[in-house]
């Protein structure tokens, strides 16, 4: 939907587009096991990268954006029918989790899996 709305490709384009781009990434994994193996992006394989980005920064980024969005911009009444939380004090507890303790649980991960705790 991106790719058609920005750049006003057809669907069968951007679809094309999309493939191939995701294809050459898994080239690209597939070959740091033989033909780029000598090759290293920070000392790690284009394989090793893409792990250790996608798991290591990526997830967490993600698990922080998603806390916040739920916990901060969210309508209480969007969340509450979606979680089925009846009782005021139960969603009281899970929105403030999701507000304070979620982001600065998932931000100390962040900083574990990148190396500085």
């Amino acid at each position: 939907t991106w790719l058609i709305e920005t750049y006003g490709l057809s669907r069968i384009k951007a679809a094309l587009y999309s493939g191939f781009t995701t294809w050459l990434f898994g080239l690209g994994t597939v070959w740091s096991f033989n033909w780029w193996a000598e090759f290293k992006f920070f000392g790690l394989t284009f394989f090793d990268l893409l792990d250790f980005v996608t798991s290591n920064l990526m997830l967490p980024l993600g698990g922080i954006l998603i806390a916040l969005f739920a916990g901060w911009l969210m309508k209480a009444e969007s969340t509450q029918s979606e979680l089925n939380i009846q009782h005021p004090s139960l969603y009281f507890a899970w929105q403030s989790l999701v507000r304070y303790i979620a982001p600065i649980a998932v931000f100390i991960v962040l900083l574990n899996a990148i190396g500085i705790l």
